[in-house]
């Protein structure tokens, strides 16, 4: 018998999903010029290195102070999809748990406070 967590869809479920997805992802670009979206491009490929080097920067900043390896501080600190980057901490053996931890008060903190930010900056 096999456990719970070993279970996986089986393949043709994964491509039509995938299929799905793709055609969902696809119908957004409809009527995009092509120079609209190099310049989304260069703009996204722009801002992730301004943050990866400002996580990169403050983890090396907080490492010490923190008493965690640079990559554990520097993984807490980047921008990245919660589940992506605890099975990234995962796979390259940092603490998952602090990892964890800091993106959860992450999204917390943005999700509270940015709405009282926006309203603020917002008034005339």
């Amino acid at each position: 018998m096999k456990s719970l967590n070993a279970a996986a869809p089986p393949g043709w479920l994964v491509a039509g999903v995938q299929v799905v997805i793709g055609c969902i992802t696809g119908g957004r670009f409809a009527g995009l010029k092509l120079r609209e979206a190099g310049a989304a491009l260069v703009q996204g490929a722009a801002w992730t290195v301004v943050l990866l080097a400002g996580a990169l920067g403050l983890a090396l900043l907080l490492a010490q102070m923190l008493g965690k390896p640079p990559i554990a501080v520097f993984m807490a600190l980047t921008p990245g999809g919660f589940a992506e980057m605890t099975t990234l901490a995962f796979a390259v053996g940092v603490e998952v748990a602090f990892v964890v931890a800091c993106h959860t008060f992450r999204t917390f903190y943005v999700l509270s406070f940015a709405p009282v930010l926006n309203r603020l900056l917002a008034k005339p």
